[in-house]
């Protein structure tokens, strides 16, 4: 299952985002974190603007990365992530190029000392096309 929330204050036919710059996030939620799992997973993604950057956050109710790491990859090789490095460069492009300070942070959720998911914080500048 899956939400999407966008702050009522972001016009999404007006604000900008690189394309596809969530969907490295989105994948390894479902790929890795919800893998073998014994209930329901949640993906939410979350849109907001705060002092003049726009906030995406992906989080999902899945293993959280350190016990997905644990997991034997499904082609039994292990494989860099390609995903999020590809991310990394293309904000520092846009760091370079706009002058801006683009970055995320991942953060591994605990419920009950227990892992209960992983979120991703991007922040963004918040530009409008008009």
């Amino acid at each position: 299952t899956y939400t999407i929330k966008i702050d009522p204050k972001i016009d999404p036919s007006t604000t900008l985002v690189p394309p596809l710059i969530l969907q490295p996030f989105v994948e390894n939620s479902i790929k890795h974190g919800f893998r073998n799992m014994d209930k329901p997973g949640l993906l939410q993604i979350d849109i907001k603007e705060d002092n003049e950057s726009l906030i995406c956050i992906v989080e999902d109710n899945g293993k959280g990365r350190k016990e997905s790491l644990k997991i034997q990859p499904v082609s039994g090789f292990k494989k860099e992530s390609m995903g999020m490095k590809l991310v990394e460069e293309r904000l520092q492009l846009i760091n370079k190029a706009k002058g801006t300070n683009c970055t995320f942070f991942l953060e591994d959720l605990e419920a009950n000392n227990k892992p209960a998911g992983t979120r991703i914080k991007l922040l963004l500048p918040y530009e409008l096309s008009v």
